[in-house]
């Protein structure tokens, strides 16, 4: 496929730019990652608090809170073994893109799934 090909996706945006919005939709695009940030848009939590809260595993829990971490959305930090989880500025920066997102699937997005 040609630059030309991919930029149409993009029209204003520079190839680069697009593929970090592509990067970012793969990651929030996973099972679990949302409920995940949102939960932790209510104020930080423990790592068995957001399993027991969310009913996810707690293997899938640690590999999207790491995910999330590594991409600069989540802040983990350690105080006398406790772990705490809180999103970062750059994760609070992400919420108004994520409300909207949530707002056009409400309209739109007339599944019979959950």
């Amino acid at each position: 496929m040609a630059k030309e090909e991919l930029k149409k996706g993009c029209p204003d945006i520079p190839l680069a730019a697009c593929k970090k919005l592509e990067e970012i939709h793969f990651i929030l695009g996973k099972r679990w990652t949302g409920p995940i940030v949102d939960t932790l848009r209510q104020r930080p939590a423990h790592f068995n608090e957001l399993s027991r809260v969310l009913e996810v595993s707690r293997r899938t829990l640690s590999a999207r809170l790491k995910e999330l971490v590594s991409i600069g959305v989540v802040e983990r930090t350690e105080d006398d073994g406790e772990i705490t989880y809180t999103l970062t500025p750059a994760g609070e920066e992400l919420l108004p893109s994520l409300d909207v997102m949530r707002e056009w699937a409400i309209r739109h997005l007339h599944t019979t799934g959950a």
